[in-house]
């Protein structure tokens, strides 16, 4: 605090002496007006998404966690649940807040679902829903919750798998066998013509396979 001196005249000429006193991180004059209270918290449920948003389809998994902004006065149910089950699921699909562990991040346990198609990566949603059965009622019932985009990545191609790539055999009326299966699973049947690059020398007995979604990684003999 610091005192200032100011001299003024009255109406009769006199000379007044006036002290204002000001804040040293103020100017001159009246005070400032506080600072107006923090706006309170509204119903909301903060989320966060994993980072990388990315999943190996083979076994990977990732972790998203959701909080609660401000304390219920009963209980708020939040329904998670993936856009693709086959792709990816989610565990626990339900958590549960009340007044006593509102602040309290939860975590949800994302993870990826190997198959045996080669669909290439795909694209899913988590999503979260605030259960209509919640008894909260500050007003959780109506928000909206953040979904989560993520991507699992795909670990199957699309070929075929020999048990011999090469053999020798000779010409005197000498055979060899080899087996072809698929690399993954198809949606339909798959018909494998074979074929020697020179027939003069060595032909093929069965000359076609077909494989479908049953047996395609049973290994198919060829002679």
């Amino acid at each position: 605090m610091r005192l200032q001196c100011h001299a003024t005249r009255n109406v009769v000429g006199a000379a007044v002496l006036t002290l204002a006193a000001t804040s040293l991180f103020a100017g001159c004059g009246a005070d400032e007006p506080p600072a107006a209270p923090p706006t309170p918290h509204e119903p909301g449920v903060t989320t966060t998404a994993p980072t990388p948003r990315e999943i190996e389809e083979a076994g990977g998994s990732t972790v998203a966690t959701y909080v609660l902004n401000i304390a219920p006065d009963g209980e708020v149910l939040i329904d998670i649940e993936s856009s693709d089950a086959g792709e990816a699921v989610v565990t626990p699909s339900r958590l549960i807040f009340d007044p006593t562990n509102w602040s309290t991040p939860q975590e949800v346990l994302i993870s990826a679902q190997d198959d045996s198609v080669a669909d290439g990566d795909s694209q899913i949603t988590i999503a979260a829903a605030v259960d209509a059965s919640s008894t909260d009622t500050t007003g959780y019932a109506n928000i909206a919750v953040s979904a989560i985009h993520l991507t699992v990545l795909d670990d199957e191609s699309v070929g075929l798998v020999p048990t011999q790539v090469t053999m020798d055999l000779s010409e005197e009326g000498a055979s060899g066998a080899t087996s072809i299966m698929l690399t993954s699973q198809p949606d339909g049947d798959v018909v494998v013509v074979l074929s020697s690059s020179d027939p003069t020398a060595a032909t093929v007995i069965l000359a076609q396979l077909t494989f479908s979604t049953v047996n395609w990684n049973i290994a198919q003999l060829v002679t």
